[in-house]
């Protein structure tokens, strides 16, 4: 049995990727969408994970959540998602 995510599968928790990224050298802050974010001027990325639309059961057996990430590429933002067939830029209007 793993501790750091569900005994069905799914989810790691967070703390095992900020691990895995302060491991490599990357400062983090952790944020909850549920206050406002402050942002300054040296994000290099961000790592998201938020509900999918599943049925109630997968949701019940922790498939119902999915982790993503979106990266600064120079001045660009790109979207990594294994949910996509290959990256996503994304623009801001």
């Amino acid at each position: 049995i793993n501790p750091h995510k569900s005994i069905f599968g799914g989810n790691y928790d967070v703390n095992v990727l900020m691990q895995v990224f302060q491991n490599e050298g990357y400062d983090l802050a952790y944020q909850n969408c549920r206050n406002s974010i402050e942002l300054g001027h040296d994000e290099c990325g961000f790592i998201l994970n938020y509900e999918l639309d599943a049925c109630p059961l997968f949701k019940l057996c922790g498939f119902g959540r999915h982790w993503s990430m979106i990266k600064k590429e120079g001045s660009e933002f790109v979207e990594y998602d294994s949910l996509q067939e290959s990256p996503v830029p994304l623009t801001h209007e």
